[in-house]
């Protein structure tokens, strides 16, 4: 992608930002974790596409790990998720053609080359190379032709633009995730531990707790007997004294006198 794409996709998401009410010094308050993998990726991009030599290839690729690996430590930051998957995706197909395939039509649809001169043998310079029936899932290389700036992009460069200006209008409205760190997230998921000595008096202290609603009982147990013990009407009536069965009693006898010899 050229440098004109890229700030057309920065231009589109300032402007977002400042429709739905953004300000600018949101985005010098953005914490950004290892930057140095953004600068090398910029230096390496920058130097494919100033030369022209052998080992384009390898400097490219070292440009898409880089801005990859910056992606994934700044997903943080909303739509920094979307920007990561069009790099997954050119880095996918470099890795499975060892360069990335250009559809030819391509190339005389966006006015980079004519057809006269698409038949006698076009060479690209850079880390790209014309897609044949050898390349290995060419679709997902450049295919979509770009008349305005004279280019090709990929499936994956169209996800990265609209994840950039996703990225830019989300800064300035100063959107941004907890970044957990690796002990944080194992940390998290540990089942925090009880002491044993503390649970008991805790279900000790519950167990003492008084009732929320206490049964209220009556002074007294006639007043509980009264109120709570019905009789019939008619009761029936007993004799003053109950007759009582009598048993004969043998008379007394004294035992008998054994006189010492």
């Amino acid at each position: 992608m050229t440098i004109w794409i890229l700030t057309l996709a920065v231009i589109i998401g300032l402007v977002a930002g400042v429709i739905r009410r953004g300000d600018f010094p949101a985005i010098l308050n953005t914490q950004i974790y290892h930057p140095e993998f953004l600068v090398s990726s910029a230096i390496c991009a920058f130097f494919v596409s100033l030369t022209d030599i052998d080992s384009d290839g390898v400097i490219a690729f070292v440009a898409l790990v880089g801005a990859f690996a910056f992606t994934i430590m700044n997903l943080h930051l909303v739509g920094m998720v979307v920007i990561s998957i069009g790099l997954a995706l050119n880095l996918f197909v470099f890795i499975l053609n060892f360069e990335t395939p250009v559809r030819p039509n391509a190339l005389v649809e966006a006015e980079i080359v004519t057809a006269e001169e698409l038949e006698r043998g076009v060479t690209i310079s850079g880390h790209g190379e014309l897609a044949d029936d050898d390349s290995v899932l060419d679709f997902l290389g450049d295919t979509f032709p770009v008349r305005w700036s004279e280019q090709v992009v990929s499936i994956g460069d169209l996800i990265f633009l609209v994840g950039l200006a996703n990225v830019t209008g989300n800064l300035m409205l100063g959107n941004q995730r907890r970044r957990y760190t690796y002990g944080q997230l194992l940390q998290s998921d540990e089942p925090t531990e009880t002491d044993p000595e503390e649970e008991a008096q805790s279900e000790f202290e519950m167990d003492l707790d008084p009732p929320e609603s206490p049964t209220a009982y009556p002074e007294s147990h006639e007043e509980y007997y009264e109120s709570s013990t019905v009789y019939p009407e008619s009761a029936p009536v007993y004799p003053e004294s109950a007759p009582t069965a009598q048993q004969p009693q043998e008379p007394w006898s004294e035992p008998p006198w054994n006189p010492s010899p």
